[in-house]
Formats: C-alpha cells, structure tokens, sequence
C-alpha cells in the first residue's frame, strides 16, 4: 500500500453519505450500499505520482486542458471499520467541513487529497 498525497481540481465530488453514489454505472456498487466519488484534474506531476503508486486507474485527457480527470472511489459499507464509510474532509482552515452547513463541493475547487493505494496482483 502506498500513502500519497496530491492536489487537483474537484470535479463531481461525491465524497458524504448524503451524496455519494448509490449505484455506480448499472448498479454495481449497489452491495456496498454505494460509494463516495471524486474526480480530480491532476497536473503531470500528480499525476506521476499516482502511476507511481500503483493506481490501475488510467484517467482521461481533461477537455480543458488543465492535466488528466481521474476518479476515485471509497466503498461506504465494508466488514472492516477502516476502508469504509465517507472519508474525513476538511475545509481550508483546518476544521471538519459540514454537508448540512457547508454544502457540496463545487466543481473548480482547488481540493488535496490523501490516498491510500492498494496495488492488486495484476499489477508489476
């Protein structure tokens, strides 16, 4: 497992319980009662990092031209109380950000995001 951490530009971020993604393309994370999202616009360097860490997720070309789109995905509900539910997210200034007062985060938001990435056995 690698820990990273890179900075992007938020795009459909998905990442409370109020409004993650319940289903996924066709239902398919419909078993872990869906996912928490975000695709984020990474520089090359970011980017870099992410490969380099053994992400498989290959993104896309942002139309833009701003780096590459790449989506990340967190299942909400797992036997495990460590790699479920919706990640901590936190306003600039330090504090928890608060769905119900501070809303959603809007597409364009300059946003950092730690990850932890699991390389699985297909990748060298």
């Amino acid at each position: 497992m690698a820990k990273i951490t890179v900075t992007g530009i938020a795009q459909w971020a998905k990442v409370f319980e109020e409004n993650r993604d319940l289903e996924g393309y066709q239902g398919q994370w419909k078993d872990t009662d869906g996912r928490c999202t975000i695709n984020v616009i990474l520089d090359k360097d970011n980017y870099d990092k992410v490969k380099n860490a053994g992400c498989m997720s290959n993104g896309k070309d942002d139309p833009q031209g701003r780096g590459m789109d790449i989506k990340f995905s967190r299942k909400f509900d797992t036997p495990n109380d460590w790699d479920g539910g919706a990640p901590s997210v936190y306003k600039s200034d330090g504090s928890l950000w608060n769905f119900e007062t501070d809303g959603v985060i809007g597409n364009g938001s300059e946003v950092l995001v730690e990850l932890d990435i699991y390389k699985n056995k297909n990748w060298n």
